[in-house]
């Protein structure tokens, strides 16, 4: 779809009155970014997905819909290409703990003394995870990849158990946060996750958490 087409889809969804206003600021620079491919491409349906995110992610967080990307650390001022689709990530791993039964979640806000990007609960246990938007799988080193970007951001996670904030710790790593690209099968996302989770030694008290657009995969699981 051409570019007004695009933002004339943008004016008349049901998105909170900020981002729609962002993404029509969005979509006239011209980035480089693989949400504003998608959503000139196929809009209704970029569109429609970043709705029910932000209402499903909203309603775990007791939070609405406009507060919720906010803390996130959601800038509307800030238009790097990536930025948006980072604190839908963040979102995305909150409605997936939502779906697997966790309570009393926090986006926890960044600053120099913060330890994750959310805090949860499940069976009495405080969950501590850090959350990466990455564009693809590389499709020959996927393995070697996940678990060096795992290394990485564990760090920040196993703070807030070292502090006894949190008993437990993971990594979501995410592709494609709204859901518009072709996805991986759950079976290959699974296995994927049970191979990094083993190559990283079967880390006692943390969890790899896959996600690839509406699928996603935790190794080992939760409960």
């Amino acid at each position: 779809m051409n570019t007004e087409g695009t933002l004339r889809a943008v004016e008349d969804c049901g998105l909170p009155p900020e981002l729609k206003n962002y993404l029509g600021r969005f979509i006239r620079m011209e980035a480089d970014s693989s949400l504003r491919r998608a959503l000139k491409a196929d809009p209704a349906r970029v569109l429609k997905n970043m709705e029910a995110l932000l209402s499903s992610a909203s309603a775990a967080l007791g939070l609405p819909a406009g507060k919720a990307i906010s803390v996130t650390g959601f800038d509307y001022n800030n238009f790097t290409r990536d930025r948006l689709e980072a604190a839908l990530a963040e979102l995305r791993a909150v409605d997936l703990l939502a779906l697997e039964g966790f309570s009393d979640m926090k986006v926890l806000p960044a600053g120099a003394s913060r330890s994750a990007d959310i805090e949860a609960s499940l069976g009495g246990e405080v969950f501590a995870f850090e959350v990466r938007c990455v564009k693809s799988l590389p499709p020959e080193a996927a393995g070697e990849f996940l678990k060096e970007l795992y290394l990485k951001k564990i760090r920040q996670a196993r703070i807030s158990v070292k502090k006894k904030d949190a008993r437990r710790a993971g990594v979501f790593i995410v592709v494609d946060p709204v859901g518009v690209a072709g996805t991986v099968s759950a079976g290959e996302l699974r296995a994927l996750a049970g191979r990094v989770y083993g190559a990283l030694g079967g880390p006692a008290g943390e969890h790899v958490c896959l996600v690839s657009g509406g699928t996603a995969a935790f190794h080992p699981p939760f409960r």
